[in-house]
């Protein structure tokens, strides 16, 4: 700014003499001329001027203006750019979206979905459309039929009506003159009908030649329709036929491999059974230890943990030996089938109690839990374990004395579980009952006896202690291990009932049966009070294979099975382990056999299924052609029909119009012939004529309504048409949104590439857009300042030429050149927030500079006019002052410091 005013020294210095020479000017001037308060462009005060003028305010008035619509514009720029890149970031998010969504499965059923609005949808609703415009065009064709047959009926009337009035003039100014001008007018009407009637028929017979052509056309295109719809329907009933067989295939494919997954499932199940088979078969096998060797009074020797200690056999205890060998003993005698008896020693004293011989170690027995059902009769696969057993133990014992083995089967297992249930049932002490009466004959007719015994839950030892709870196998089998040796060989207070029943001791000849077969009965010890407590039950039979039914046993019908053993039962299931799993392995080989030729066959018929769907949509394709030519050929024959229908009308109009002229020309001719004849064939032709006209009146009115019944028809034909053809063309749009939607997400990839290229210029054109507007903040904000110091400096100008005219010393200002502040253009800039919403409108800039500025600017005071000699000293060097723009640079360094204060 130096710079400039500098180069522009002399109009500033013509400035600063002309400001002297009105102030000197102005010292002449009365005092009361002097008013600061009101000094306009126009206005002096003592013929001073300022050197800043109004002109220049306007001027930085204007600048301020141009930079704020410059301003404004760069904010706009701003607000769009930002908006642009809002848009870009949106579209970017959606095409992103639309990435997450273009998965191969939305693909297939976009395109699917395309496909089956192409080749069914469209082509549907076309031939719908179609059959739509033919309804038209047939109504169309009733309707012109209709309107040209009231138009025929009118041009008739109008005919007659003219024939009428023409024969009434004819009656009327009938005249020699005028017969001869009929006459002549007659042959001339006949000839020119006659070159109508000629023109027409050439006419008629050119489009039924038409028809006729067209007909083949007609025909050779329903044929080509009709070889379509044949071709179509094979290929049709191929595809049903291709899917039913697909689909029984793929029936079968499913059923083989649930059959594979069954039998894989049943051969690691037979696999299983067979190692669980050979596992109890190989534990059995070395179960036969003589444990009862080491049975003594010392308890600890028959300490179990596991069912392998379990006694095969049981002999006399040492404790009761030792009392044979004293001497304290008796025989009890023993009968066999044949008659012979056998002697049996036992010690003479049993005490009658079960002796624990054999105990179980609980905290290391992990055999399986006692079953007990709801009523507490033990599980039958249990009983049948434990009876197994007992069977063992008692026939060691028999087999040495020479006696047969017992044996069990089915029907005594059965029997055994009726009596438990049956004495389960009982609320009794005494320990030789049953509930049902019926048991009681079936032990009565084939039963040889019973034993019972209480089951011992002490034979437990945990810790050293006795034990309670649960009773597992290993439990149950060393009680019935005690059982039996206390029945034995302890049994004196029974007067060895229970020796007796084990080993056949009552005399056949006294009635008592020999025992072959026996049952366990077992309840759970929880039943205190059911058969005495004793919840043991060894029942005994005559013939296991005759047992009677009851209520409570209903077997008799069935045959007895094989004794059994549990050496027997074990390998039985091993045997049937190894063929059940022969067996699954050879159905498993044959079933993966059949699911590979049934999924061999499935995949062809896959295939021919696939061509056999092209070759149906190749059939629906032709037969929708052909269809579209028939149609085509159908519209230009009903065209030439509904011509020759026009043509023929117009021949038979001209054909009557013919015969009118040359009744006429006949009439006339007559007339010419007898004059009075004429006029009386005349009169009569008239009145025929109007008979005629009331005939052909009569009939227009239900021609007229037959036309608006076929335009109603037309109407209604042509709403459905339209209804229609807008869905076609709803269908149509569809499947452009489709196309649309499946092009999108096959581009997916490219759009996003784009949006993301959008995105980084609308992010660089708004980096552009905001350096725009902070250039243009900065501008407007220094002409804001231009503006106010300008305003400040002419209003301190005008103040100083009123408060300080030439010839006045004043001691409120005292300027020296060597003593003014000095400013350059480093003066510190106001500090401006770029950011697009913290930007100072003008408004605010203003409002900053002029009230925290203005207090601060020192105001001269007023002189009076006494003193015009200083002031024009004054103004003189003011004026040299403005040359060298001292007072500038210092009213805007005073500006910018208390801006800073």
């Amino acid at each position: 700014m130096q710079k400039k005013m500098y180069k522009s020294g002399k109009n500033w210095l013509i400035a600063g003499v002309t400001a002297a020479a009105i102030s000197t000017t102005l010292c002449l001037e009365p005092e009361n001329s002097v008013n600061a308060d009101a000094v306009t462009q126009q206005q002096t005060v003592g013929n001073q001027k300022t050197a800043t003028s109004e002109g220049d305010i306007q001027k930085a008035k204007i600048a301020v203006q141009q930079t704020t619509q410059d301003k404004n514009e760069s904010q706009q720029a701003v607000n769009q750019s930002k908006a642009n890149l809002e848009t870009a970031k949106q579209q970017l998010t959606a095409v992103q979206q639309q990435k997450k969504q273009a998965t191969s499965e939305t693909i297939t059923t976009t395109s699917t979905a395309v496909d089956n609005m192409s080749n069914t949808v469209i082509p549907r609703d076309k031939q719908t459309v179609q059959s739509d415009e033919m309804a038209v065009q047939q109504s169309q064709k009733d309707v012109n039929d209709a309107q040209n047959n009231v138009s025929a009926k009118q041009t008739q009337i109008e005919l007659q009506q003219k024939l009428v009035n023409d024969a009434q003039n004819e009656v009327d100014h009938l005249n020699v003159k005028s017969v001869a001008e009929d006459l002549n007018q007659a042959t001339q009407a006949v000839s020119n009908s006659k070159t109508r009637v000629a023109e027409v028929e050439n006419n008629v017979t050119t489009i039924q030649n038409n028809i006729s052509n067209q007909t083949n056309i007609v025909k050779e295109a329903t044929n080509n329709v009709n070889a379509a719809k044949t071709i179509l329907d094979h290929t049709q009933d191929l595809e049903d036929s291709s899917n039913a067989n697909t689909k029984l295939i793929s029936d079968k494919v499913v059923n083989d491999q649930n059959v594979v997954n069954q039998l894989n499932s049943s051969l690691e199940l037979a696999k299983h059974n067979l190692t669980e088979a050979q596992q109890k078969l190989s534990a059995h096998e070395e179960f036969d230890r003589n444990a009862a060797v080491k049975q003594s009074d010392n308890a600890n020797e028959g300490m179990l943990t596991d069912e392998s200690q379990l006694p095969t056999q049981v002999i006399m205890p040492i404790p009761y030996q030792e009392k044979l060998n004293q001497h304290r003993s008796t025989a009890v005698t023993m009968y066999l089938s044949d008659g012979e008896s056998i002697a049996y020693n036992v010690p003479l004293d049993g005490s009658g109690f079960v002796d624990r011989f054999y105990m179980v170690d609980s905290s290391k027995d992990s055999s399986p839990k006692l079953q007990f059902d709801q009523n507490g009769v033990l599980d039958s696969q249990q009983t049948q374990e434990l009876t197994a057993y007992a069977l063992k133990l008692i026939n060691s014992v028999r087999n040495e004395v020479g006696l047969p083995s017992l044996n069990m089967n089915s029907l005594t297992l059965k029997a055994g579980q009726a009596m438990a249930l049956d004495r389960a049932k009982t609320n009794t002490t005494y320990a030789h009952i049953d509930a049902d009466k019926d048991i009681d004959d079936i032990i009565g007719q084939r039963g040889s006896g019973q034993n019972a015994g209480i089951y011992d839950q002490y034979v437990k030892v945990e810790n050293g202690e006795m034990a309670v709870g649960d009773d597992t196998m290993l439990v149950a089998k060393a009680n019935l291990a005690n059982i039996i040796i206390a029945m034995l060989w302890n049994d004196a207070p029974s007067d060895w009932g229970h020796l007796k029943n084990f080993l056949n001791g009552y005399n056949p000849q006294d009635g008592y049966s020999l025992s072959t077969y026996m049952s366990l009965s077992i309840i759970s010890p929880k039943l205190v009070n059911a058969a005495g407590g004793y919840n043991i039950a060894f029942n005994f039979y005559e013939d296991g294979s005759q047992i009677n039914s009851s209520s409570a046993l209903t077997i008799s019908n069935e045959s007895a099975g094989i004794a059994d053993s549990l050496d027997g039962m074990l390998q039985s299931a091993v045997t049937t382990a190894t063929t059940t799993l022969n067996k699954v392995t050879i159905d498993l080989a044959t079933a993966n056999k059949k699911l590979t030729a049934d999924q061999s066959k499935l995949s062809q018929a896959t295939v021919d299924l696939a061509k056999v769907a092209k070759n149906l949509v190749t059939a629906k394709n032709d037969y929708l052609a052909q269809q579209e030519k028939l149609t085509v050929a159908k519209n230009k024959l009903t065209q030439y029909q509904n011509e020759l229908d026009q043509a023929q009308e117009k021949l038979d109009t001209d054909r009557a119009t013919l015969a009118a002229n040359q009744q006429l020309q006949k009439q006339a001719q007559d007339t010419v012939d007898n004059l009075n004849e004429i006029i009386l064939v005349k009169q009569s032709h008239l009145s025929d004529l109007k008979n005629k006209l009331v005939e052909l009146s009569a009939v227009l009115p239900t021609a007229t309504q037959n036309l608006e019944n076929q335009q109603n028809t037309l109407t209604m034909a042509q709403r459905k048409l339209a209804t229609d053809a807008s869905h076609l063309n709803d269908d149509l749009n569809q499947l452009t949104d489709l196309r649309n939607q499946l092009s999108v997400l096959t581009g997916v990839d490219k759009a996003l590439t784009m949006a993301q290229k959008k995105v980084e210029q609308a992010e660089s054109d708004y980096n552009k857009a905001v350096t725009a507007l902070k250039t243009a903040s900065q501008n407007q904000y220094e002409a804001q300042i231009k503006y106010k110091n300008t305003k400040l400096q002419y209003k301190q100008e005008k103040e100083s030429l009123n408060t300080h005219p030439i010839g006045k010393k004043s001691n409120q200002l005292t300027l020296s050149l060597s003593t003014m502040p000095q400013t350059n253009k480093a003066t510190t800039p106001y500090k401006l927030n770029i950011a697009t919403n913290n930007i100072m409108t003008s408004a605010a800039i203003h409002k900053n500079i002029s009230s925290d500025n203005r207090h601060n600017v020192n105001i001269l005071p007023k002189t009076a006019v006494s003193e015009h000699i200083l002031s024009l000293l004054l103004n003189i060097l003011l004026g040299i002052m403005t040359i060298f723009g001292l007072s500038k640079r210092y009213q805007a360094k005073h500006l910018v410091k208390n801006d800073q204060q």
